[in-house]
């Protein structure tokens, strides 16, 4: 079933897929044919001198080669008419949204954008879209630098390699989001939901996390140093090769095997496959967590 909204761009892939398709189409006739004409020449015992069959293959050749420049051509005139028309319609719709002066408008104007799949890569620094809904929506490489996200709904949205520095994401839902590779340091995630969150090699370097949920969030080669995670729930999180240099934590931060952060809590068990008491990341259907967990959800 096609997602309705993405049939204006579904049809023009189509249309550049089948002039694509007409070219491959002469090039597999001119090689098919090439093979044909040999092997009837073989059956049939066509006796030839060798200098007409070097001439016979050099025009052949050069057929090939012209279709294959052609057709190569063709590709990069059309990708770089796509690119350019994508650029120009994404412009349309982010001055559109500049415009918008209230919350309806600049909501009516990103839906309009996820549609059409044009928010990835856009530039939205510095944009006031607090309380705003993008559920599911494709932000890869989207620019949100000290943008205004609080209270925003991003659950289960494509943030991959997004820059959200500075941004403001206070109680923003992020939960089964996709932020790997993204950019949040100093931004503003004070009691965020990220739960079963993807932040693999994030860098929240300063970020301020307090009260944050982190519920069974991936955080493997993530950078959290100089971080504030104090309050903040990391029960069955991932910090395999998680960066920790001076991460602000405090008692009431739950820890990835259900208990409590202590002063003499050795966080590199959760981070270092190497340490004796390493903790492997097992999620919350493991058992060897479930005794610890239970006393840690009920007063969470």
């Amino acid at each position: 079933m096609i997602k309705p909204g993405t049939q204006p761009l579904l049809s023009r892939l189509l249309s550049t897929i089948n002039d694509h398709l007409i070219l491959w189409f002469l090039l597999g006739m001119i090689v098919l044919t090439s093979v044909i004409l040999v092997f009837l020449s073989a059956i049939l015992e066509v006796s030839k001198p060798t200098e007409w069959w070097l001439g016979w293959m050099l025009v052949e050749f050069s057929r090939v080669a012209i279709v294959v420049i052609l057709l190569t051509r063709f590709f990069t005139v059309h990708l770089r008419q796509g690119t350019l028309q994508y650029k120009l319609f994404q412009q349309f719709f982010l001055r559109r949204l500049k415009w918008a002066e209230t919350p309806r408008a600049r909501q009516y104007v990103l839906d309009q954008m996820m549609l059409e799949n044009l928010l990835e890569q856009a530039d939205l620094s510095g944009a006031q879209l607090s309380e705003i809904h993008l559920e599911g929506a494709n932000l890869k490489q989207i620019r949100l630098w000290r943008a205004d996200l609080s209270s925003a709904d991003l659950e289960s949205a494509n943030l991959r390699d997004a820059w959200l520095g500075e941004a403001n994401l206070r109680y923003a839902k992020l939960t089964s989001a996709d932020l790997r590779g993204a950019e949040l340091e100093s931004s503003n995630l004070e009691r965020v939901n990220l739960a079963n969150a993807n932040l693999c090699e994030a860098r929240l370097k300063q970020a301020d996390l307090h009260n944050a949920s982190l519920y069974d969030a991936e955080l493997e080669q993530a950078c959290l140093d100089h971080a504030d995670l104090s309050g903040s729930n990391l029960l069955y999180a991932n910090l395999r090769g998680a960066s920790l240099r001076e991460t602000r934590f405090d008692e009431a931060t739950v820890l990835p095997d259900g208990t409590y952060w202590t002063r003499d809590t050795d966080m590199s068990r959760f981070t270092d496959p190497q340490h004796s008491d390493f903790v492997a990341y097992a999620g919350p259907d493991a058992t060897i967590f479930k005794e610890r967990s239970m006393s840690a959800q009920s007063r969470l």
